[in-house]
Order: structure tokens, then sequence, then C-alpha cells
């Protein structure tokens, strides 16, 4: 497991969680190519972070759809919940239903639908940033 004390000294730190393994090099490729820190995990890492850590994570990625019957939006909403500045981009196969979109809009997420290329998700990340910036 890494070890996440000083992960956020430079760069701002992403932190991806998708159960698809080459979904997940994909999303870091393009994150690291937009100037992020970026740490990778399957499942286990958003339960860390939820319970909180001495990292600064800023972006969070994840699918709807974890490993092992997991919501990667429950996984969002408990983040969202304890930490309201993490910038959070959903990401999924199909559209989430209206109720979960709800949740998505109310806590100004940002869902991406796959495939996504380099350029959506580097304008998803960006809009994060400016939301972020403002609030």
């Amino acid at each position: 497991m890494v070890a996440f004390r000083d992960i956020s000294i430079g760069k701002p730190v992403a932190l991806v969680v998708e159960s698809d393994p080459a979904l997940r090099r994909l999303t870091s490729t393009i994150l690291r190519q937009n100037g992020y820190r970026v740490f990778e995990s399957g499942v286990g890492v958003e339960d860390w972070y939820i319970q909180g850590s001495e990292c600064t994570v800023e972006v969070l990625v994840v699918g709807m759809n974890l490993a092992g019957g997991k919501s990667g939006l429950g996984v969002a909403k408990r983040v969202w919940e304890k930490n309201p500045t993490v910038r959070i981009i959903i990401t999924g196969a199909s559209s989430p239903d209206e109720k979960e979109m709800n949740v998505v809009r109310d806590a100004g997420m940002t869902f991406l639908s796959l495939p996504y290329s380099f350029g959506r998700l580097s304008q998803a990340a960006a809009s994060q940033s400016s939301r972020a910036a403002v609030a």
C-alpha cells in the first residue's frame, strides 16, 4: 500500500478509483499530463480517504460501478460530505438515473460517460478547478 503522508507536496493530487485497470491507467495518464500527481486504486483507498488522512486530495475521479458491487457514486457522496472542496468527476458507461443525477448536480460533481477523450477529461478537471476556486 502507498504511504500517503506528504504526497501533496508540490503538484496537486488526484485520486483515481476505478476497477478497470486499463481505464484507471488511461485516466491517470491524462491527469498526469495535466500536472497532477496521481494515485490509483481499484477499491480500498476511498475508505482510507473517507476516514481522513494527512494528504490533501484535490480531485477524485471515480467509476460509477466499482468491483465488489461498490457504488462509485456512494463513495463520491461520502467523500463530498466529508470534504466538499474535493473536485469529483464520476465516470460510467451509462448515465446515472434521475435520482443519482440529482446527487451529482447538487454536490457540484461532473459526470463523464465512457468512452471519453483526453480533451473531455482535461476540460472536466479544468472546470472543476474553476468551480473550486470560486467556492
